[in-house]
């Protein structure tokens, strides 16, 4: 992620990095045990700053934190971690993936499912519906695409949660679609253990498949296999 000062590097079990465009130097954020505005987990997974230049900072294992614009040099963490005893707290510490809406609520995939967060009221919602009995659980990446439809990749298939005429995904009341491999199916998911997602500019939706082809949905969702052996395929692939 780059702001106008700093790239920010999220590295895996060597906490946060800020490389300073400006000057080459890197200032290196991570866990301290004696400093509980520290990170609490060095193994960071998503990195996203919201329309107000805040921070979020996703771990595995070790909540969500948010590093407010003003103490970004600082490195002054605020922590949000799970809580048995709290319906309004994230339903897992293991957070995969964390992006925004227009509206400013970041939607954050963990391993125990999917939560919006509110940053007005600092609590989550925890999206417990499912589909056909399907829980949006064990989730390993968001993305929204041209319509704010958001697009949840598991390990279980490919879920995408409609959003309304307006554009805004109402939690409780929006309709909830599944994509999943069918050996009898041409024109399903090659597999269902969806890693990455991409949308390209002409709004074509593109995954990437845990050990097998990458696939493309085109934007009226019909999807169609991509063979990896295809050149084109392997030069979007390094982009997702």
């Amino acid at each position: 992620l780059e702001d106008d000062k700093c790239i920010w590097i999220g590295t895996a079990g060597g906490g946060l990095d800020c490389y300073n465009k400006k000057t080459a130097e890197i200032k290196v954020f991570r866990y301290s045990p004696d400093n509980p505005f520290s990170l609490s987990n060095d193994f960071i997974t998503s990195i996203i700053e919201d329309k107000k230049g805040n921070l979020w900072v996703g771990s595995w294992g070790g909540g969500l934190h948010r590093l407010a614009q003003e103490n970004k040099q600082k490195g002054i963490f605020d922590h949000y971690i799970a809580n048995p005893g709290n319906p309004q707290s994230l339903v897992s510490d293991f957070i995969s993936s964390v992006i925004q809406d227009d509206e400013g609520n970041l939607w954050v995939g963990t391993l125990g499912g999917l939560n919006v967060f509110n940053p007005l009221t600092g609590t989550f919602t925890r999206f417990t519906r499912n589909y056909g009995g399907k829980n949006i659980d064990q989730v390993g990446c968001l993305q929204f695409d041209k319509k704010k439809n958001l697009w949840i990749g598991t390990i279980q298939g490919l879920f995408m949660i409609q959003a309304g005429e307006n554009g805004s995904i109402d939690p409780l009341t929006a309709p909830i679609h599944y994509y999943t491999n069918s050996i009898d199916d041409p024109f399903s998911i090659s597999g269902n253990y969806v890693i990455s997602i991409c949308v390209d500019h002409n709004g074509f939706l593109f995954n990437r498949i845990y050990e097998n082809d990458l696939l493309s949905c085109l934007p009226d969702s019909t999807l169609r296999e991509q063979p990896y052996g295809e050149k084109k395929c392997r030069d979007v692939l390094r982009q997702l």
